[in-house]
């Protein structure tokens, strides 16, 4: 008998697909772990307000890779995450995605 996936709230999932759409091709997106870590993190932050960083900034870094000079700002929130694979670019990509899924709701 096959495990049974996890289930993972409406937000999770439609940010997971943003996520991928927020990166360019060549970089390998987060997966809904990564998406469902970030967002237990946030709560009911703003994601740009909770990185210390606009969410312009944010989208620049995800898409270009323009790494902002405020990028350290994040780190405590990458530290609260916890997940080696939601840090930097990616976390970046996960918070633009949140941030376009929580706007939308």
């Amino acid at each position: 008998m096959a495990a049974k996936k996890p289930q993972y709230p409406p937000e999770v999932t439609a940010a997971a697909k943003a996520v991928r759409a927020a990166l360019p091709a060549n970089a390998k997106a987060p997966g809904l772990k990564q998406v469902a870590a970030v967002a237990k993190a946030l709560g009911d932050d703003r994601p740009a307000a909770r990185a210390g960083i606009s969410a312009a900034k944010l989208k620049a870094w995800a898409a270009k890779g323009e790494r902002p000079k405020e990028y350290a700002n994040m780190r405590p929130l990458a530290r609260e995450v916890g997940d080696p694979f939601a840090t930097a670019r990616r976390l970046a990509a996960i918070l633009v995605a949140l941030e376009a899924v929580r706007e939308v709701t």
